[in-house]
């Protein structure tokens, strides 16, 4: 129930920030929907790849050569012009220079993904990348100057609240499996008898048996029981 409320707070937080949108466009919209959801399959397939494979290293390697071949049809088609456009950047050394920034910050993000996705689940993994564009939304407004509507800084802060809250219930759910509570054995009668105590009883006995000390006389023998 709590992990549930905190999801419907996040997106009623969306729903929020979708609303306070100064321009709203039905195809962003739209596209931003289907990312949605292909962000919501990834992790969940990539958690089986990883559970599958048990190596990090490989499911990376197949996610860049995945991710390769489906970006060259996507530039073909929609960046043709662009490159065509700036084809003179391709021999300056600085834009290189930033492509490899850019290229080692992204094998970095992926790697913190799959190790990610490797110790949570893609519930966890797709809540964290929630609060992170919420985020980055509030630090672009802060930096670009981006215009932002009362409605939408409210939905940005109930994504981030919501956020946070399922990472609190998560962490508290880890810590009832680590320590279990015993407040069933706490309830329930002491298992511990009070043991009697028997008083020391001792019997004497008179023994035939002699003791040899010396004398010729008989001694009686003690048997002491408790």
């Amino acid at each position: 129930l709590p992990t549930g409320a905190c999801l419907a707070m996040i997106l009623f937080g969306y729903y929020l920030g979708v609303q306070g949108e100064i321009k709203f466009s039905l195809i962003g919209t739209i596209f931003g929907f289907t990312s949605s959801i292909l962000c919501v399959m990834y992790p969940i397939f990539t958690k089986k790849q990883i559970n599958l494979l048990n190596d990090k290293w490989g499911v990376i390697f197949y996610n860049n050569v995945h991710a390769s071949f489906m970006f060259l049809p996507m530039i073909l088609i929609f960046e043709v012009d662009i490159i065509r456009t700036h084809s003179d950047k391709f021999q300056n050394p600085k834009f290189w220079f930033w492509i490899l920034v850019a290229s080692l910050l992204g094998s970095v993000v992926g790697l913190t993904a799959i190790t990610q996705l490797k110790l949570t689940s893609p519930l966890s993994h797709n809540v964290i990348g929630n609060a992170k564009g919420a985020g980055q939304s509030i630090l672009g407004a802060y930096i670009w100057n981006t215009p932002l509507t009362t409605k939408g800084v409210f939905g940005l802060l109930t994504v981030l609240s919501g956020s946070l809250l399922y990472a609190y219930t998560r962490m508290d759910a880890k810590n009832l499996r680590t320590h279990p509570t015993h407040a069933r054995a706490s309830n329930k009668p002491s298992a511990v008898t009070s043991a009697t105590t028997a008083q020391p009883t001792i019997k004497c006995q008179g023994a035939d048996t002699s003791i040899s000390t010396g004398s010729k006389g008989k001694k009686p023998g003690w048997i002491v029981s408790i």
